[in-house]
């Protein structure tokens, strides 16, 4: 079909160059719905749509941004690359439908995919599905919205990769069938992760569905991860710990070979999620300033190494008003809460019983210990 994008006056043909103008039939744009018809594009502003792009990158694309909508062969790159090039970016509709890829799509700068009842599946070995296109000086100002990623049984490895980006969101994506982790972003900064369903990791590798390194003021929020070897990493020890991340707000539910949650870095937080069965511990705080908070855990150490509930390792931390049980038959967590490393750290108004070994372990000598219900 042909392709028109609004160019903040008229809409022009982009497909062939000939420079023709229509406004009727090929163009959509997005309102809170979803697609709308060409006729109703000219009234819709930034302001009514705002819902969709609450973070800072929007500020960055004009107020009625270049639209580019996936013709019928899916060729999802091209339309990518016209805006770009022709525009410096704008927002790229994907109908809904199944559009197979047999290559990774490159994002650049100031790209919006907004794709709804759409599924890109992969069809090839390819490393991920979608990633940035300037692995080395970095890209910003990307959002991938409402998109379902086939990794179809490990074709792709990864359904989203990223390095060395700034203001991205991945907003309402859903991703199944990676073999290695779902997401996986590297050396980023102002990150949102929200609304993400990742579901049924293809094989027995062990790896992380949402995995961030190196990055900071990130937030991962209202997510949910079923059937993973692991959960959420963020940081790894060894230089690539993060700062000023949140994790809020998940679901995380069956995670067969390790954790739930790990953050392994400086003051970042955990707030509000539930963890249930887990490989090994449910959430583990590794690091100093971090806090987990609000959180409920439960029948985590499936593979019975002595793990927790929740797992403390170095200082200054804060644990509080966490709910950590086992309700099997034969309890496997054999923690609610163990302080394994480190001194310094609050463990305040928690509830912990039906663990195997004992509710509540420490070692720190200045570790207060207070409030809580076993």
């Amino acid at each position: 079909m042909p392709l028109y994008v609004w160019n903040g006056s008229e809409y022009v043909r982009i497909d062939d160059g000939s420079g023709n103008i229509n406004t009727k039939n090929a163009i959509y744009d997005v309102d809170l719905d979803g697609l709308v018809d060409a006729d109703k594009i000219a009234s819709l502003t930034r302001s009514k749509i705002s819902d969709f792009f609450s973070s800072p990158f929007w500020s960055n694309i004009p107020d009625r941004p270049p639209i580019g909508v996936v013709p019928d062969d899916g060729d999802l790159q091209t339309v990518i690359n016209n805006l770009y090039n022709d525009y410096g970016g704008g927002i790229v509709i994907i109908k809904p439908g199944t559009y197979d890829i047999d290559s990774p799509i490159t994002i650049p700068d100031n790209i919006v995919i907004i794709g709804y009842g759409a599924t890109v599946r992969a069809t090839a070995a390819i490393d991920y599905i979608f990633t940035n296109s300037d692995t080395t000086n970095g890209n910003k100002n990307i959002g991938i919205i409402g998109v379902k990623l086939d990794c179809n049984s490990g074709n792709a490895d990864s359904g989203i990769s990223f390095t060395k980006v700034t203001n991205v969101a991945i907003i309402d994506v859903e991703i199944l069938g990676s073999e290695y982790s779902a997401i996986d972003i590297d050396n980023a900064t102002r990150i949102v992760i929200r609304g993400v369903y990742i579901h049924d990791q293809y094989g027995t590798l062990i790896r992380v569905a949402i995995d961030l390194a190196l990055s900071e003021n990130c937030i991962i929020e209202n997510c949910r991860i079923e059937n993973y070897a692991s959960g959420i990493r963020v940081g790894t020890t060894g230089g690539s710990e993060c700062k000023y991340c949140t994790i809020m707000n998940c679901v995380i539910i069956n995670m067969t070979q390790t954790y739930g949650i790990r953050v392994d870095g400086w003051d970042n937080s955990v707030i509000q999620c539930f963890v249930d069965t887990c490989g090994e511990e449910g959430i583990m705080l590794y690091g100093e300033r971090n806090k987990a908070i609000n959180n409920t855990v439960k029948n985590c150490d499936q593979g019975g190494g002595g793990w927790a509930g929740i797992e403390i390792r170095q200082n200054r931390n804060i644990v509080a008003n966490n709910v950590c049980f086992d309700d099997q038959e034969t309890p496997t967590q054999d923690y609610g809460i163990r302080e394994e490393d480190g001194d310094y750290n609050i463990i305040i108004g928690n509830i912990c019983y039906g663990n195997a070994t004992s509710s509540i372990s420490t070692v720190g000598a200045n570790t207060v210990v207070a409030n809580n219900i076993t």
